[in-house]
C-alpha cells in the first residue's frame, strides 16, 4: 500500500484535525469580516462628513467677498478627500464581499465533514442515458450523493472533469498520477481556497468559460464581412480628415458641414444595424462582472503550482510556459477595456460621442479577431487545465477532510478486491460500521444473507461506491483497499414505468439482461466486471424467482465476471449451480427487552456464512401487525 499522506496545513511540521482546521479558519475569517464592518462603517460616516463639508465650503466661497480662493481651494482638497474615502470604501466593501465566499467555503467544507446534505450547494449536472441505472443505485449523482461530497469545482469544465472521473475508470497510471497531486495538494489549504473562491466568482458570471471558447473557436463575425469592415474604416477616415480640410481651408464651409454631416447620419445608420451584434460578442469574452480579470487570478494559480507531480508539471505545461497565458490574456484584457468603456459612469457619455463619429466598437471587434486568429485555440487547454486542477482539489479536500481514509492500489496483478475496514463514504463516521470485505476472484460472488434492515443493501453500496472512488484516483472509506480493474455494473432500485407498459419484473429483467450482456464484452478484457445484486427478481414467486437467480448468476460466473449479490433466500447458497462459486456472509439482529418491550437492534458487522434467523415476522409484531392480530377475518 504507497504512503501518500501528507500533513494537514501548509506547515509540514503541524499536523491539525480537519474540524479544528476549520473552526479555526472561520473565527479568523469572522474576525477579518468584522473589522471590514467597522472599516466600513467608519469610511460611510467619513465620506458623508467630507462630502457635505466641501459642499458647504463651496457654498462659502461662492457667496464670499474676500478669500474666496482660499475657499474654493478647501472645498476642492475635500471633494478629493471625498473620493479618495469612496475608493478605500469600495475597496473595503470588496474585501467583505470575498471573506464572505471564503466563509462559505469553510461552512460548506464543514457540512461535508458532518454529511449535512441539504446544507450543501453543488452544481447540476446531467447523467447520460447509459450511466443512469448505476449513478441511481450508487447515489452518485444528486441530494446525498458522492458528487455532492466530492464536488467543490464551479467552473462548467471542473465539473465535467469530476463527473466523467466519476463515470469512467482511469487507467491505473492515472489513478497513481492523481493520487500523488491529490496527496500534494491535501495540505494546500490557501491554494484550493483561493481557486475555489476565483471559481465561485466565474460560476455567478453570463460569460463563463463556455461561451469564451465558444467564441475564440467560432467564426469571426466582422472578418466574414470584409465590405463592413473597410466600410467603418473608410466612415472612419473621412470623420478624422474631414474636419480638418475644412478647418484648413481646403474644403468649402457649406460643403465641409454638409460632408460631415453624412458621414455622421451613415455612422448613425451602422450602429443602428449592427451594434447589438457587436455587443453580443463583447457580452460572450466579458461581462459586466469583468470575468477576464477573475481568470488571470486563476491562471496565475496554475502557473504557481509547484511541479512535484507528473500530473501538476502537465497542467503548467498546458497552460504555457513562463506565464504566457497569462500574458496572452492580459492582451485580450487590455482589449476588452476598450469594449467595456460603454459601461463605465465616467467614459460612457463619452463613449457615445466617439462611437457615433468613429465607429470605436467596431474597431475594437476588428481588434479582438486579430486576436482570436492568433490564440483562438488556447482558451480550451486553459480552461481545461483549470478544470482539471479543480477536479483534483475536489480529490484533494476529501483527503483532508478524511484523513482516516486511505489511497487503494488499482492493478492488473490484483485478482481480488480486498478490503480492510470498509465502510460508506456518505456515512459520518459516527454513524458508519466498517467491515473487511473481499471479494472474488472471477468466477466468485459474495452471497450475502440476512435480515431485514441488517445491512445487506449497504454493504453493496460501499463496495460500488469506493469503487468508483478508487478509480478516479480518489482515497476511499477503508483503511486499506487493493483491487484489479472494474467495471461496475448494478442491479437494486429497479423502477417499474407506466408510460412504457413495463412492470416492475420486466423491467428488473432488462437490467439483469444488459449486465449479463456487458460480462460478456468483458469475458476478455483487462477489466474485470463486477456485479452488485441487491435481491434481484422479487417481482415473481419464490421457486421460479431462485431458479431464475441461479441461472442470472451463473451466467454471470460463466463470464469470470465477480461480485455480490444480497437475498433473503437462505436456500441458495446450497444450490449446486452455485455453491462452489460463492463466499457466504451474513447480518443479523439482536432482541432485547427495553422498558417491557421488546427491541430490534443492529450492530452492522458482517460475520460468516449463511443467517440462522430472519425477522420479517418480527417486524410485523414489533409495529402491532402480528399474525394474532386481528383473530378473525
Amino acid at each position: 500500500m504507497r504512503d501518500l499522506s501528507l500533513s494537514r496545513t501548509e506547515n509540514p511540521e503541524v499536523v491539525i484535525a480537519p474540524d479544528e482546521y476549520y473552526q479555526r479558519r472561520l473565527e479568523s475569517l469572522q474576525q477579518s469580516f468584522d473589522e471590514c464592518s467597522r472599516s466600513g462603517d467608519w469610511l460611510s460616516k467619513g465620506r458623508g462628513i467630507a462630502f457635505f463639508a466641501s459642499l458647504g465650503l463651496l457654498l462659502m466661497a461662492v457667496n464670499a467677498e474676500d478669500q474666496a480662493t482660499a475657499w474654493y481651494w478647501a472645498s476642492g482638497v475635500l471633494f478629493l478627500g471625498f473620493v479618495a474615502l469612496v475608493t478605500w470604501h469600495e475597496a473595503v466593501i470588496r474585501r467583505q464581499a470575498l471573506i464572505e465566499f471564503r466563509m462559505k467555503i469553510n461552512h460548506q467544507q464543514q457540512h461535508r465533514r458532518q454529511r449535512d446534505w441539504d446544507e450543501i450547494r453543488t452544481p447540476d449536472v446531467i447523467v447520460p442515458p447509459e450511466h443512469a441505472s448505476l449513478a441511481a443505485d450508487l447515489n452518485l449523482f444528486g441530494n446525498g450523493s458522492l458528487f455532492q461530497l466530492l464536488c467543490t469545482a464551479h467552473t462548467t469544465f471542473g465539473v465535467r472533469f469530476l463527473q466523467q472521473w466519476m463515470l469512467n475508470p482511469a487507467e491505473p497510471s492515472e489513478i497513481v498520477c492523481r493520487q500523488q497531486t491529490a496527496a500534494a495538494l491535501a495540505n494546500q489549504n490557501e491554494f484550493r481556497e483561493q481557486l475555489q473562491l476565483q471559481s465561485m466568482i466565474l460560476a455567478h458570471s453570463p460569460a463563463g468559460p463556455d461561451r469564451i471558447v465558444q467564441w475564440a473557436e467560432g467564426p469571426m463575425w466582422l472578418a466574414r464581412r470584409s465590405w463592413l469592415k473597410w466600410l467603418v474604416r473608410g466612415l472612419t477616415a473621412l470623420s478624422m480628415t474631414l474636419p480638418i480640410l475644412w478647418m484648413a481651408g481646403w474644403l468649402p464651409s457649406p460643403w465641409g458641414i454638409y460632408l460631415l454631416g453624412g458621414v455622421i447620419v451613415v455612422n448613425v445608420l451602422v450602429n443602428v444595424l449592427f451594434t447589438g451584434r457587436v455587443h453580443e460578442i463583447f457580452d460572450s469574452v466579458d461581462s459586466k462582472a469583468h470575468d477576464l480579470k477573475a481568470y488571470q487570478k486563476l491562471f496565475e494559480l496554475v502557473d504557481s503550482l509547484p511541479t512535484e507531480t507528473d500530473k501538476l508539471r502537465q497542467l503548467r505545461e498546458k497552460m504555457g510556459d513562463a506565464g504566457a497565458s497569462r500574458q496572452t490574456l492580459g492582451q485580450l484584457s487590455r482589449i476588452m477595456a476598450f469594449a467595456n468603456l460603454r459601461r463605465s459612469p465616467m467614459f460612457g457619455v463619452l463613449h457615445i460621442l466617439i462611437q457615433l463619429v468613429w465607429l470605436l466598437d467596431f474597431h475594437v471587434l476588428d481588434w479582438l479577431e486579430s486576436w482570436q486568429t492568433k490564440h483562438g485555440q488556447k482558451p480550451r487547454r486553459w480552461f481545461e487545465a483549470v478544470g482539471e486542477l479543480e477536479a483534483i482539489c475536489c480529490l484533494a479536500y476529501l483527503h483532508f477532510d478524511n484523513p482516516e481514509w486511505a489511497f487503494p492500489t488499482v492493478s492488473p496483478e490484483q485478482v481480488t478486491v480486498d478490503a480492510l475496514q470498509l465502510g460508506h463514504p456518505l456515512l459520518a463516521a459516527k454513524d458508519g460500521v466498517a467491515n473487511d470485505v473481499n471479494v472474488g476472484p472471477a468466477g466468485r460472488f459474495l452471497l450475502v444473507t440476512g435480515s431485514n434492515m441488517s445491512g445487506k443493501s449497504t454493504l453493496l453500496r460501499s463496495l460500488g461506491a469506493n469503487v468508483v472512488l478508487a478509480q478516479m484516483g480518489a482515497p476511499v472509506c477503508a483503511k486499506q483497499f487493493a483491487m484489479p480493474r472494474l467495471l461496475v455494473a448494478t442491479s437494486m432500485r429497479i423502477q417499474d414505468s407506466l408510460n412504457d407498459g413495463v412492470s416492475f419484473f420486466m423491467a428488473e429483467l432488462k437490467r439483469l439482461k444488459e449486465i449479463v450482456d456487458m460480462a460478456q464484452r468483458q469475458a476478455d478484457s483487462p477489466m474485470t466486471l463486477m456485479f452488485l445484486l441487491d435481491e434481484i427478481l422479487q417481482g415473481t414467486n419464490s421457486v421460479e424467482r431462485q431458479i431464475a437467480v441461479v441461472k442470472v448468476i451463473g451466467h454471470l460466473v460463466k463470464c469470470r465476471a465477480l461480485g455480490a449479490v444480497s437475498t433473503h433466500d437462505l436456500d441458495l447458497a446450497g444450490h449446486a449451480e452455485i455453491k462452489d462459486h460463492c463466499q457466504t456472509v451474513h447480518f443479523r439482529e439482536t432482541i432485547s427487552a427495553q422498558d417491557g418491550h421488546e427491541v430490534m437492534t443492529f450492530d452492522y458487522k458482517m460475520r460468516q456464512g449463511v443467517a440462522t434467523t430472519t425477522n420479517a415476522l418480527k417486524l410485523l409484531k414489533l409495529v402491532g401487525l402480528s399474525e394474532s392480530s386481528p383473530e378473525s377475518f
